[in-house]
């Protein structure tokens, strides 16, 4: 619903017409609350002057603005499009019981698509007959339904009208949900619809009948005809663009059963047999002469179970045939099953999932599958004619009086609307412009800002919209700017451009030569005072930058040192060899006493602090500086200084050397084994006190460091009890009889009064008889060791201790 739905004149509109006004204002009616309650979470009920609305709409032309009130508080201005949902040939049937009345095609009932301000939402519905103001409109999204109130609440004023928000109706809980389950389809598929494609537009025609049975006509009366009409014109604009073709739906003819004598469904309570009484009565001529491509029958009678029903792919054949029931829901739920029973006629099966029109949504989207089965099957329809329209959608074009600007002359471009189809709205976006956006046919727009801009045009006219943008239309530009920096380094100079705006460049030396390299790099041949100069260029214009570039004799710095590595405290000395041009000097000596000077040849420098040091020197004269900077050139190194830490673990021993200042190391572990690594790790085979020699080497000598390292095992493991069978609830000592050098205890005992003690002769109790595991473990500095006995303890029943005293037992120190 997007586009505009095609109409049958194409006309010119312009911008400027003046909205004409319909205002419906809310009122009170009791009575109907009660009735509506049980439908709508929210509505309002509005008087609407019908005949007052008619005459509004008689002037000529099929173009209407038009702003209406719904209520308190929906004010909106639309754009009415009329058009005619009923073919030339059209004709109403009226069965009555002595006669058979034949109305044949006339002014009473009118249908309009209408946009609020085509922007942003798709098309909506009006249908408008005497005292009868039905469809919906859609505003951001959201839609909101309308329709006579005596559809709802029996003799209901003629001039009152509901008006409600799409999402305030309430489900009819009695009944399948309106757009899947509402209906069984029948088991019938047709694979095929046996007709050959023709050619045919693009746009297909579907010719609808319609036929309402007597209960209908109970309900609605003389509006049955306008209801069943506006509630197609609704459906019609789900169908509209949202294929890969266009498909249009008429009203080729309305039945209407004015008695029981002459409803082809009297007696008539099951939707099955209903739709099979509709099949027989259409094919047998029920229809009269009239020509349609699917038939709908509507009845009030099902309002529980099933309330719609549909051959699949019964479009154009035999089985065109649908029955649906006004179940006493609200019009958009109406609106969804006739749209997904339509649906299968077209061939569609149920979607899977709840949000599509297939599915079990009340919604306005179809999904992807459905688009494409049905586009397929009405392109192949026999029964489908050509569109009722005679225009076209727009096809968006446009041209600008200049696509380059520069910002320095003209900034103004001059659009001119070029689209087809006569529109009537114009929607430009025109990004970085002043304005940014315009309604207008030509407008003109100023851009202030260098760059590149997209140009976009949306177009409306009376049978749809089109959009178009050109990427990268507008290119502005500003005057290019020169600058430059430039570094120089005897007869070589470097240039660094920081122009900006420009295309394309030419540099100038001042010694005859030329570059058009971005950054050149560029020898000069011999000394003396040149003008370099920048030219910047763009297609609006070009600068210049110029520069005087001094070159005078070589100037190098350069130096020497007596030694480059020594021992603290150590006095360097430093040899001047820069080129003799130079007649200014500063050395730079971090770490060095003194650090700085600026004699040609420095007195000694004296380092007393181990390290790696860089020697700076600057030589310049009046034209040119130049600097030698020597990195990490002197080392002065310093009597080692060993030293180390060990962590033992049992035998194992791992050295962290601690050293200072040396290059390289030798260990002797004391039990003839060496290592020539800078953190061992050594494993002795036996405890012991060992004498752990370190030598630490670097160029200024060797130094050896002497300490003793003592190695311990891991404390042994081990227990005992007094016995290893007692009855249950009497008291049990456990033993220790580990290694004397361990330091702390950790028991852990199954099914025992206590899970752990840290003491070293525990006492337990076990209450239960079993067989039990008892588990220690021990530390000393050295390590830790654990041992587990497995059934160790043996708790017998007290039936079996029957001869048991009470026993106390006496805890000593250390015990628990």
């Amino acid at each position: 619903m997007k586009l505009l739905y095609s109409l049958c004149l194409v006309v010119l509109i312009t911008n400027h017409l003046l909205a004409q006004d319909i205002i419906a204002p809310s009122v009170k009616n009791d009575a109907a609350d009660v009735t509506l309650k049980q439908l709508f979470t929210k509505y309002e009920i509005v008087s609407i002057d019908v005949p007052a609305i008619q005459k509004l709409l008689s002037s000529k032309g099929v173009y209407h603005k038009v702003n209406i009130q719904l209520g308190n508080n929906k004010k909106w201005t639309l754009d009415l499009f009329e058009y005619d949902l009923m073919k030339p040939n059209y004709y109403l049937k009226l069965a009555q019981e002595n006669n058979n009345r034949i109305v044949p095609k006339d002014d009473r009932i009118k249908t309009y698509h209408c946009s609020l301000n085509a922007a942003h939402d798709g098309m909506s519905s009006i249908t408008i007959a005497d005292h009868f103001f039905y469809g919906y409109i859609i505003d951001h999204g959201i839609e909101y339904f309308f329709e006579p109130l005596s559809g709802l609440v029996e003799n209901a004023p003629k001039d009152q009208m509901i008006f409600y928000q799409s999402n305030d109706a309430i489900i009819n809980p009695n009944v399948k949900s309106a757009v899947v389950d509402a209906h069984e389809n029948r088991s019938i598929v047709l694979s095929q619809n046996n007709n050959s494609k023709r050619s045919v537009p693009a746009c297909y025609g579907l010719n609808v009948a319609i036929a309402n049975d007597y209960t209908v006509y109970q309900k609605r009366g003389t509006g049955t005809e306008a209801w069943c009409i506006g509630l197609l014109s609704n459906v019609a604009t789900l169908f509209d663009n949202e294929f890969l073709v266009g498909i249009e739906l008429n009203v080729a003819t309305v039945f209407i059963a004015t008695d029981t004598i002459t409803d082809p469904w009297n007696g008539v309570n099951n939707i099955s047999t209903h739709l099979d009484v509709h099949k027989a009565w259409g094919n047998a001529g029920g229809y009269g002469s009239a020509d349609y491509a699917m038939a709908v029958a509507w009845s009030t009678k099902y309002t529980a179970g099933a309330v719609g029903l549909a051959w699949i792919g019964g479009l154009c054949n035999d089985n065109k045939y649908m029955a649906l029931s006004d179940f006493g829901g609200a019009p958009n739920y109406l609106r969804a099953l006739q749209t997904h029973n339509t649906g299968h006629i077209c061939n569609a099966q149920n979607d899977i999932g709840p949000n599509t029109i297939m599915g079990s949504c009340v919604c306005e989207t179809w999904s992807d599958l459905s688009i494409n089965v049905i586009s397929a099957y009405v392109e192949n329809a026999s029964c489908a004619i050509g569109c009722s329209t005679l225009g076209n959608p727009p096809v968006a074009s446009f041209k600008a009086s200049n696509s380059t600007l520069c910002i320095s002359n003209s900034n103004t471009v001059q659009f001119t609307d070029l689209s087809t189809e006569n529109p009537y709205q114009w929607e430009w976006s025109f990004p970085g412009g002043t304005p940014s956006a315009s309604n207008l046919k030509n407008p003109s727009v100023v851009y202030k800002t260098r760059g590149v801009y997209d140009v976009t045009l949306k177009v409306t006219n009376v049978a749809g919209t089109d959009i178009v943008t050109i990427n990268q239309m507008i290119d502005v530009e500003v005057p290019p700017v020169s600058a430059f920096d430039v570094q120089i380094n005897e007869s070589d100079i470097t240039t660094k451009n920081n122009s900006k705006y420009g295309s394309t460049y030419l540099w100038k030396f001042g010694d005859g030569e030329i570059s058009s390299d971005f950054e050149p790099i560029h020898t000069y041949k011999k000394e003396g005072v040149y003008n370099l100069t920048l030219e910047v260029i763009n297609r609006c214009g070009s600068t210049k930058k110029t520069f005087k570039v001094t070159i005078a004799a070589q100037n190098i710095a350069n130096f020497s040192a007596n030694t480059q590595r020594a021992c603290a405290p150590y006095k360097v000395q430093y040899k001047n060899l820069s080129a003799p041009t130079a007649t200014d000097y500063l050395w730079e000596f971090p770490g060095g006493i003194p650090s700085s000077s600026k004699e040609k040849n420095p007195p000694e420098i004296e380092y007393t602090i181990p390290g790696t040091y860089d020697v700076k020197l600057t030589a310049s004269n009046a034209t040119t500086t130049m600097t030698k900077v020597n990195k990490n050139f002197i080392s002065i190194d310093a009597m080692p200084s060993p030293s180390f830490s060990t962590s033992i673990t049992g035998i194992q021993v791992f050295f962290t050397n601690t050293s200072q200042y040396g290059n390289t190391y030798e260990w002797n572990f004391g039990d003839d084994s060496t290592s020539t690594e800078s953190s061992p790790v050594h494993q002795y085979n036996k405890e012991g006190e060992y004498n752990v020699r370190l030598k630490v080497h670097n160029s200024c000598g060797t130094v050896e460091l002497l300490e003793t390292v003592t190695v311990l095992l891991i404390p042994k493991v081990d227990f005992t009890v007094e016995k290893n069978e007692v009855c249950a609830g009497d008291a049990i000592k456990i033993i220790d009889a580990s290694s004397k050098d361990v330091k702390s205890w950790f028991w852990q005992f199954e099914g025992a009064n206590k899970d752990t003690s840290s003491v070293q002769y525990p006492t337990i109790v076990y209450h239960k008889q079993g067989t039990y595991s008892v588990k220690l473990e021990v530390k000393n500095s050295n390590g830790t060791n654990q041992l587990e006995k497995q059934q160790f303890i043996k708790v017998v029943s007290p039936v079996q201790c029957p001869d048991r005293t009470k026993k106390k037992i006496k805890l000593e120190k250390g015990q628990e």
